[in-house]
């Protein structure tokens, strides 16, 4: 899954595409290097960012989708936790609803279900303008706690008529380095073999933490690195450099059909 925020704040690529032609050249790039999925922001949700309006997020976001559904054949997803966003937006032709909110809106999983398409659930200890104040979790460990809420939120979500969950554990969202390192390390645990897996790590400050790269889009070693670590653990991964990791995903499955 490649990332394209048009935002101008986000953590990685906040201000690089905030016109639509900046994005259908970007989208063009990622199909020629065999991205799956494209998912498209229009609200960062980086530790301590403000929230957008709905009116905001849509003029963001939903005229880039409309143009990308005319040129291409690409699967899209839509990271948003805003109901009219996400229908707007699966009106549009998006095959994923990617939500951060954990399920804040019950509606998001009705759509899943009335369009037949998955729901990401993602894990997020607090809301992003405080999650990195502080982050902790219970005495049984973050990886229990994580894992039990988001399988009660894909349950939710199934009650309310969702098509398909699949489970982000939301490294980085009200997590420690080692909060980060531990649900990483147990990936292929999450959801108790339930349901489909995202991880989302891709150039993170908690890589800054773990070995000081102060420079985000110097990180695409450390975070290829984690991805490898990862291989055959998780079902998607979710990706801002896609030409890399696609160079990796070739290696890495050439090694394991040898």
């Amino acid at each position: 899954m490649g990332v394209i925020n048009t935002t101008p704040d986000s953590f990685t690529d906040g201000g690089l595409y905030t016109s639509t032609d900046k994005v259908l050249r970007r989208v063009e790039e990622m199909i020629k290097s065999d991205v799956d999925i494209i998912d498209l922001g229009g609200e960062s949700t980086r530790p301590g960012s403000e929230r957008v309006s709905e009116e905001e997020e849509a003029q963001r976001v939903l005229p880039s989708i409309r143009e990308i559904r005319k040129r291409f054949d690409i699967p899209l997803s839509i990271d948003t936790y805003k109901y009219n966003i996400a229908r707007e937006a699966c009106d549009l032709g998006v095959k994923y609803i990617n939500d951060v909110s954990m399920l804040a809106d019950d509606r998001l999983a009705k759509l899943s279900g009335s369009y037949s398409i998955p729901i990401i659930i993602m894990h997020s200890n607090g809301d992003p303008k405080t999650m990195q104040l502080n982050p902790s979790y219970s005495e049984k460990g973050v990886f229990y706690d994580v894992n039990s809420i988001l399988i009660d939120r894909a349950m939710k979500a199934k009650d309310n008529g969702a098509h398909e969950v699949i489970l982000d554990p939301g490294i980085g969202f009200g997590k420690t380095l080692d909060h980060n390192l531990r649900l990483i390390k147990r990936i292929s645990e999450l959801g108790n073999d339930r349901f489909r897996t995202l991880l989302g790590i891709s150039r993170k400050s908690f890589i800054k933490a773990a070995v000081g790269i102060e420079d985000v889009n110097e990180r695409d070693i450390e975070t290829m690195a984690i991805y490898a670590y990862t291989y055959g653990k998780t079902d998607i991964i979710r990706v801002h450099n896609v030409e890399l990791h696609t160079r990796m995903s070739k290696i890495l499955n050439s090694l394991s059909q040898a």
